[in-house]
């Protein structure tokens, strides 16, 4: 009984151990997750964008496209311009072709494979005006006919039918068929026979006529429709096209592929599957259909590239998608049979056609997360660690992203609700809401009109805000207003206005209660502050017609007056009645004049009556912005010791000195402890306070279960010890024993081994026998059994008498002689 308490013992203590370590773990993979998003957005911002928007054109096609699909959604209007520019830049004519390269491509040079990602981005791209139809129509000359498949025609009818089959190119071959009740066709004229051979039951198609349209025109309704095979012999047949119903009819087949480049005549695999992707996806389906029976003919030579995945967006067919499922390594990511790339590129491809449905989702986001590299601040994935040699992190970090967390909006869930981070509610004079801020100093808050101090707020007390680039703020001032510069001032609280954040689908626009375009005013929000409104934020998805204006084109001589301008997809729509023949001044046309040496950001730079028939009026919304910055241009996350101002290509341009050593703590990936609040991790100093927590804000307070799962660990193993050294399974090591090298004799060695059930005992010589390490043969807990009455009386045994205990014989140490002799000396 007391071998198995002990067992009971030991067991619950490795229990306890195993559970404590598992939820540690789990609590540090949940917390990771949530802050690796934000440093691998921000890594993927500094990679794809860089400073001043100039990495762009240093990407290659394929980069370029997942950096926008990842992207899009929020950056500002002038870094989606720079990329749409450099993506057309890399372009054969303005967006015909692209090649493989970051340089401008020749019509040679572009591959089909390339131009099918650029036909993509130009999608994501609409909003900007781009237009795909050019690329789409390059892509189908390079069209190529498949015809290594057996092409059949069957037609079926539930009584005998007569019918009359036109076909060639003129439709001017006719010949007729018959079909019996049973469906077995009875004649065929000799016409029909220069393009199909009887089959019995349907009709093959030869090669010479696989682009034929043929006109059916039968006595009765039938079903028609078209199958292929690989070979004559095989049992498996493919159905592409559609059943048709009814009398009379047009049928026929379109099996493509396309080439790798101009002037091919073989088929390439990988450029036709993704042109059928791409054009499934950008809901031309019907053109993706006529390259199936190439793919899924020649789908078991290619599978490392993972053609399953593509199949299966294809098709719908949930075959492709239990095809994946064996591909998912035992660490969850997905990995091609001889696959051409690597289980990041294969497992992001999984997961963009949906393909990965059947297969453990969650072990590979979880995988995924735990395989991402750290890079400073930042977090990304690449699919080789040897020296960098051959790794394409920004492509597999782009692709992972978008599948991963493409929702996810970088901007505080308080700012997201529509209210304002503060570092005080109370003293704001505003109302404490439920939202998150990204740090413990900040608090979300709806703040009315308040009387707070003009000085207090960073304002300046004025006779009046005569700029147009301060506002009237209803701050307290012992005389005249408080005016506050814009780009100082937070949208919502302060300006009064809405924060617009960008589609990545339509283009947004300030409008006032008229419907009119009016510009944006750039806040000092952290987020989006290009996009302030002092008005409503419009999200155009609509036409001039529809708006019930009309396009009045300056190139014509038209001038739309007083700034009535209205939000359409077409350029320069104006409200009815205000478009007039002749030139305006800029301010008639609610424009604002550039000076010599400035654009016109977020608008359209128009001619006037006052500009000389120079085009430098800037209208529509728009802000004039120098040029370059003839300053010092400060790089993401770096801030400006003076006042920094932003020109076309710079958002600060500094007249002072950038210096990236001490960052917000927030841009810095961390948050401050407040009131009862302690770091988690460790403290660091940050531009608005020297103790930046790297790690999570936690209540003194709070219980510490981080602490007592700690503790308990460690007085798990040390109860574990001492059970080992009280059951005698470990020895202390003493004398006369032969001893190993770690302290311990043989025979401690061999208790400890052979007291734990399934294991052989360890001989003495040290080496294990053959049979060391075999199969536990069951539970190691096993059920005791209960105690049994026995079947007879079992006699009482007789007491035994008491005995005198024999005296024990005291045995001196040397610690006892010692102090004995102390004892009498200390008498003399």
């Amino acid at each position: 009984m007391k071998k198995r308490t002990e067992r009971k013992v030991f067991t619950f203590l490795v229990f306890v151990w195993i559970l404590s370590v598992l939820i540690i773990n789990i609590c540090s993979v949940s917390a990771t997750e949530q802050d690796q998003i934000k440093k691998t957005y921000n890594w993927l911002k500094n990679k794809c964008i860089g400073t001043n928007n100039v990495n762009w054109q240093t990407l290659d096609v394929e980069k370029h496209l997942f950096c926008i699909l990842s992207l899009k959604k929020d950056l500002t209007t002038k870094q989606l311009n720079a990329s749409y520019k450099n993506l057309l830049s890399k372009s054969f004519e303005n967006g015909t072709c692209w090649g493989p390269g970051n340089g401008q491509s020749s019509e040679s040079s572009c591959t089909t494979f390339n131009s099918a990602l650029g036909k993509l981005s130009m999608h994501a791209f609409s909003s900007e005006g781009a237009d795909p139809t050019i690329v789409s129509e390059w892509l189908l000359n390079r069209t190529i006919a498949y015809s290594n498949v057996f092409w059949y025609l069957q037609i079926s009818s539930p009584e005998a039918v007569r019918c009359l089959i036109a076909f060639d190119k003129n439709g001017q071959k006719e010949g007729e068929i018959s079909i019996n009740d049973k469906g077995v066709f009875t004649s065929i004229t000799d016409s029909v026979k220069t393009c199909f051979t009887d089959e019995t039951y349907w009709l093959g198609l030869k090669p010479e006529c696989a682009s034929t349209t043929f006109n059916l025109s039968c006595e009765k309704d039938v079903k028609v429709n078209f199958f292929f095979k690989k070979t004559k012999t095989s049992n498996e047949f493919y159905v592409t096209n559609q059943l048709q119903e009814g009398q009379d009819l047009s049928i026929n087949i379109t099996s493509l592929c396309v080439g790798l480049s101009k002037g091919s005549t073989t088929c390439d695999y990988k450029s036709t599957l993704w042109t059928a992707y791409v054009f499934s996806s950008t809901g031309d389906k019907e053109k993706a259909k006529t390259f199936l029976p190439y793919l899924v003919m020649e789908e078991p030579g290619n599978l490392g590239l993972l053609p399953q995945a593509f199949l299966y967006d294809l098709t719908g067919s949930e075959k492709y998608a239990q095809e994946i499922v064996p591909l998912q390594q035992t660490d969850g990511l997905i990995l091609a049979q001889t696959s051409l790339n690597y289980k990041y590129y294969d497992s992001a491809i999984a997961m963009l056609t949906k393909a990965s449905i059947n297969t453990n989702e969650t072990k590979m986001h979880d995988k995924l997360v735990l395989l991402q590299k750290k890079e400073g601040l930042y977090y990304y994935w690449a699919s080789s660690t040897s020296n960098g040699a051959g790794r394409d992190d920004l492509k597999d970090t782009s692709m992972l992203y978008y599948v991963l967390w493409s929702n996810y909006d970088p901007r505080p869930e308080c700012i997201r609700n529509g209210y304002q981070c503060v570092d005080n509610c109370t003293l704001a004079g505003g109302n404490e809401q439920s939202g998150d801020c990204g740090s413990s100093s900040l608090y979300c808050c709806e703040i009315p009109q308040t009387s707070i101090s003009c000085k207090d707020k960073y304002g300046n007390c004025k006779a009046s805000c005569f700029s147009n680039n301060e506002t009237q703020i209803g701050y307290e001032c012992q005389t005249g207003v408080c005016c506050k510069l814009n780009s100082q001032s937070l949208c919502v609280s302060e300006l009064r206005g809405n924060l617009c954040v960008p589609d990545p689908l339509k283009e947004v626009k300030c409008t006032n209660a008229q419907g009119l375009i009016i510009p944006f005013i750039q806040s000092g929000d952290p987020s989006y502050r290009d996009y302030c409104c002092k008005g409503t934020c419009t999200y155009v998805n609509k036409t001039c017609t529809e708006l019930g204006g009309e396009v009045c084109e300056p190139n014509q001589g038209k001038s739309c007056q007083n700034g009535n301008n209205l939000p359409s997809t077409e350029q320069f729509c104006c409200r009815q009645g205000f478009c007039v023949q002749g030139a305006q001044t800029c301010s008639q046309k609610a424009g604002v004049r550039c000076n010599s040496g400035e654009e016109c950001s977020q608008g359209t730079m128009v001619d006037a009556s006052d500009t000389n028939g120079q085009m430098t009026c800037c209208t529509s919304g728009g802000r004039c912005l120098q040029s370059t910055c003839s300053e010092t241009i400060c790089n993401d996350g770096e801030t400006c010791d003076a006042s920094g101002y932003e020109t076309m290509d710079a958002l600060i341009c500094c007249p002072g000195t950038c210096s990236a050593e001490l960052q917000n703590c927030v841009d810095m990936g961390g948050q401050e402890c407040f009131n009862d609040l302690v770091c988690s991790q460790s403290n660091i100093e940050a531009k608005d306070t020297t103790k930046c927590c790297i790690g999570t804000c936690k209540e003194k307070g709070t219980f510490p279960w981080g602490t007592v799962i700690i503790i308990i660990v460690i007085l798990g193993l040390i109860a574990l010890v001492y059970w080992l050294f009280k059951s005698g399974k470990i020895k202390m090591k003493g004398k006369g024993k032969e001893e190993d090298e770690f302290g311990f004799g043989n025979d401690s060695v061999d208790a400890g081994i052979s007291g734990i059930e399934g294991f052989d005992k360890m001989p003495a010589s040290g080496k294990p026998s053959k049979q060391q390490f075999k199969p536990l043969p069951g539970p190691i807990l096993k059920q005791v059994p209960r105690m049994q009455a026995p079947s007879k009386p079992v006699q009482a045994q007789p007491k035994s008498s008491p005995t005198a205990k024999k005296p024990v014989k005291k045995t001196s140490s040397p610690l006892d002689e010692n102090l004995a002799e102390l004892e009498k000396l200390s008498k003399e």
